[in-house]
């Protein structure tokens, strides 16, 4: 469901949530200004970025916007019972059917039951590890982890660790800044001396080794099949964290600084294009990105190793991830 929040300054977060009073009692915990859950409506993602979208101008910072009249009339008319936020939306009837069967399709519904079966699905948040993500992360530390993740960021296990630690490689022809402003939004869970130089121009930045770490792994990465003497010995112990596997789980709860990580550290736009390399993911990854995507209207289609998005799919991919990027990578927004 589709949440409003209103701040006592008059702000609005608009986000979406299955359990929105459960998310309200998160944000209210470690919020300095008193909060009220306004109203919640039917709709996920698909719907908040269209409301995102409509109430760009008014944006404060990433999912919170100034007040306004329209913004006003829409959370009056939200808590009303008969409001319908397709129409307030103008989605077509047949649009507005698409969006529920994406929402409501049985194979989907089956394969997260086979995978609950197994054990193995981790849909809502709510394992040890995955609390223990929202007790020591807050909400924007979250967001840029996954964007690092799903860009040059990666998981690994120290050699006789038992903990895992966040890691990303600076090349040679890399910006040092954006590796600085990634870095220092970490800073509270780097090591002492969190950069090591190699001989070969490129530095590595790693974070302390944590549990928290853990639940990330249980979300993003595929579980390996290693004999448990051959991972002892650590004969495979730099493959032993297994590949990302990006699914739903991963994708959906992503904001607009994780979009925006991600595009920094993966994108380009060559002739006003947009294009993401997703060459190290699985294919049934990059094609689980595609299908992402193309249900939020932003249109792409996947060449190989490559996300490539038209003029439609590329505005609207910057209508999100642009607000966030530093003066001093806007360069990259440039078209080559």
């Amino acid at each position: 469901m589709v949440y409003f929040i209103e701040a006592e300054d008059g702000t609005v977060k608009i986000g979406y949530s299955a359990s929105p009073r459960q998310r309200f009692a998160q944000i209210n915990s470690y919020s300095p200004l008193h909060l009220t859950l306004v109203a919640a409506v039917e709709g996920g993602a698909a719907i908040e970025y269209r409301l995102h979208q409509k109430f760009a101008s008014n944006r404060k910072k990433h999912e919170w916007f100034f007040p306004s009249e329209e913004l006003s009339a829409l959370l009056k008319a939200a808590q009303e019972d008969h409001f319908d936020i397709y129409e307030y939306l103008d989605i077509s009837a047949e649009e507005k059917q698409s969006l529920i069967e994406i929402k409501d399709d049985p194979h989907r519904k089956r394969r997260k039951a086979k995978k609950s079966k197994d054990n193995f699905e981790r849909i809502k948040l709510e394992s040890p590890l995955d609390l223990k993500i929202q007790e020591k992360m807050t909400h924007w530390e979250r967001q840029v982890v996954w964007g690092m993740l799903l860009g040059n960021g990666y998981l690994e296990r120290p050699t006789g660790g038992i903990n895992l630690r966040l890691c990303m490689w600076h090349g040679k022809n890399s910006d040092a800044n954006w590796t600085n402003y990634k870095s220092a939004e970490l800073k509270r869970f780097a090591t002492d001396t969190p950069f090591t130089n190699s001989d070969n121009g490129r530095y590595k930045w790693m974070s302390k080794c944590d549990d928290i770490w853990s639940g990330f792994y249980e979300n993003c990465y595929a579980r390996p099949t290693i004999p448990m003497q051959d991972f002892i010995h650590h004969r495979y112990r730099k493959s032993f964290i297994g590949k990302k596997r990006v699914d739903e789980r991963w994708l959906d709860p992503l904001r607009d600084i994780a979009w925006t990580i991600w595009f920094l550290d993966k994108g380009k736009i060559l002739r006003d294009r947009l294009q993401l390399r997703v060459g190290n993911h699985t294919k049934p990854s990059r094609e689980a990105m595609r299908k992402y995507f193309n249900e939020l209207g932003v249109t792409c289609v996947l060449r190989g190793p490559i996300l490539k998005f038209d003029l439609k799919g590329t505005e609207e991919f910057l209508k999100v991830a642009a607000y966030n990027v530093p003066k001093y990578m806007q360069y990259r927004l440039r078209s080559r």
